[in-house]
């Protein structure tokens, strides 16, 4: 089981920190090569989710005529989790266009308070950084 290290590393660099060789992890605690040491009482972490993964199973879940398969849901679930951990912890990030698709399908959560701010930033920025891709005002 892979423990979620509390720094403001991002959930894919520390998915592949901990398949590096130098990655250490007994019963009680996880040592990296480098001496930090992360303990077992902290919150296990699920796997990054990649964004082809995230886009196939987002795109089940929204095509769904029926019951939508529970292993695309919880993928879709997980990476928006994922997806808004990195908007908290970096306040410029700019989602790719497959994150604001599934940024887009979770956008009604996001309604109250700092998270409204957060998402509302998070969705200018996609939108400005296109404006200024595409050269128009």
């Amino acid at each position: 089981m892979a423990y979620r290290m509390i720094t403001a590393t991002p959930l894919h660099v520390y998915a592949e920190m901990t398949a590096s060789p130098f990655y250490h992890q007994s019963s009680s605690s996880a040592q990296f090569a480098n001496g930090t040491v992360t303990s077992q009482a902290m919150a296990p972490t699920a796997a990054a989710v990649s964004s082809t993964e995230a886009a196939r199973a987002l795109e089940q879940v929204r095509n769904s005529d029926s019951e939508v398969p529970a292993e695309a849901q919880q993928t879709v679930e997980r990476a928006i989790q994922q997806l808004w951990q990195r908007l908290q912890a970096n306040p410029n990030y700019l989602m790719n266009k497959d994150e604001f698709a599934l940024f887009n399908y979770a956008r009604s959560r996001y309604t109250a308070g700092n998270d409204a701010v957060v998402a509302q930033r998070a969705v200018a920025r996609y939108w400005d950084s296109h404006t200024n891709q595409d050269g128009a005002s």
